[in-house]
């Protein structure tokens, strides 16, 4: 028999951002491998769109409206903007309980009325939660109650409320922190299933609480989207490092270290400075700008978000591609490790000793900087010139990361 799959997921195609790719892409293969697929979504509220609206073309998608103030979630910089933005800040506060920064605290009523339409309509019998934001999957419990037959499938895209250091949790009350918590054991007591993007989130999901199945659903790399890179990097004297993606203030335990050690090469070691070039592409937070700025660091470049095409580009060309996680997030296996492996590059971590640094260096997808010791990590890295040995070991451990392998290991572990 066809399997059939709701899957909820606030962003969603158009609607732009990485959180929207994850489901993409497996919305995508899903319907590849003859699954039919429905997705209820928000709205776009902005002018432009995610760059993964031609992985959904085959989807069946019903956009709600978004409820919740316009101006939460694109930050208007007018003098009237910000008024805007208080005054619903203000409203979003007296009106919601737990993490007012959620963009589905408003969503109940219309998600459970439209899901249980299209549910009843097309005879589902696999719902899939994705989550942030959060309130999502504790709405959708109360499908179970509607039909106990639901097969009801949870995904942590991120951790809720084991992450104070990312998300908005670290500046709410603790009566609004206890809310978020019962939320979530709630929706972990009730769900079929819970799935997450890595080993260590679901162990830490099963910790918590009762969960009835708990799996890892890694996210990956999608071949298509290198169809279009052919330029590979030229052969010259700089050694180009590469980030894409945000950076952001949290990870400054690994990023002012990274800074420390580049200038202490300024100093001692200047032909091999001049030699250097790291640059980042996306969005920055304006401290990491500023540090750079001061340590006088002209080897370290900010660029602006470019397309997805001239991202991998960029990578393609680059000798190293870096990854940068802050302590709570040791253990991350992000999209761009993903798309590393997936254009066979070598990987630079810098963060604290864990889970990420540990598995990297085992099946020798790159190497780890230690932020006790980056100066003479970088140093070392940099004079022995390593590279990633692209041999057959390598392309079966690469394998793993493909989506289309991994989706099919999602509809044959988590679907009914």
């Amino acid at each position: 028999m066809k399997k059939k799959v709701l899957i909820i997921s606030f962003v969603f195609p158009p609607y732009p951002g990485i959180g929207g790719r994850r489901w993409a892409k497996f919305s995508k293969y899903l319907s590849e491998l003859g699954t039919d697929v429905f997705v209820l979504a928000s709205e776009n509220p902005f002018s432009y769109k995610s760059e993964w609206t031609k992985d959904v073309k085959n989807c069946n998608i019903k956009r709600l409206p978004l409820k919740y103030p316009k101006a939460l979630i694109t930050f208007p910089k007018s003098f009237f903007g910000r008024i805007n933005y208080n005054i619903s800040k203000f409203f979003v506060q007296i009106f919601s309980k737990g993490n007012y920064y959620d963009k589905a605290i408003f969503w109940e009523n219309q998600l459970l009325n439209e899901a249980k339409r299209i549910v009843e309509l097309n005879d589902i019998k696999n719902v899939i939660v994705s989550g942030a934001p959060f309130h999502l999957m504790h709405y959708s419990i109360k499908l179970k109650d509607w039909n106990s037959n639901l097969n009801l499938v949870l995904d942590y895209r991120d951790l809720w409320t084991d992450d104070v250091s990312m998300s908005a949790l670290n500046s709410m009350s603790q009566n609004r922190l206890d809310e978020e918590l019962k939320m979530e054991l709630e929706a972990l007591h009730k769900a079929d299933c819970v799935i997450t993007v890595s080993d260590f989130m679901t162990k830490k999901l099963q910790e918590k609480t009762h969960i009835k199945k708990a799996i890892t659903i890694i996210n990956g790399f999608d071949e298509h989207d290198f169809d279009s890179v052919k330029d590979k990097k030229m052969a010259n004297d700089v050694l180009n490092f590469v980030f894409t993606g945000s950076l952001y203030k949290n990870t400054d335990s690994v990023f002012v270290p990274f800074c420390e050690a580049v200038q202490k090469i300024k100093v001692n070691e200047p032909d091999l400075y001049y030699r250097l070039k790291f640059d980042f592409y996306g969005s920055s937070d304006l401290s990491n700008r500023e540090l750079v700025k001061k340590m006088n660091l002209d080897c370290i470049h900010f660029h602006a978000a470019i397309s997805l095409n001239h991202v991998f580009d960029k990578i393609s060309k680059a000798d190293y591609c870096m990854l940068f996680l802050n302590d709570t997030y040791s253990f991350s296996l992000s999209t761009k490790f993903c798309e590393y492996i997936g254009l066979r590059k070598s990987i630079i971590l810098f963060s604290k000793e864990g889970i990420a640094s540990n598995f990297i260096t085992s099946n020798k997808f790159g190497f780890w900087i230690n932020p006790e010791s980056t100066y003479d990590d970088l140093l070392n890295l940099i004079k022995s010139k390593n590279k990633i040995l692209i041999d057959q070991n390598f392309e079966l451990n690469r394998e793993k990361y493909s989506l289309k392998n991994i989706t099919k290991e999602l509809k044959v572990s988590v679907l009914i």
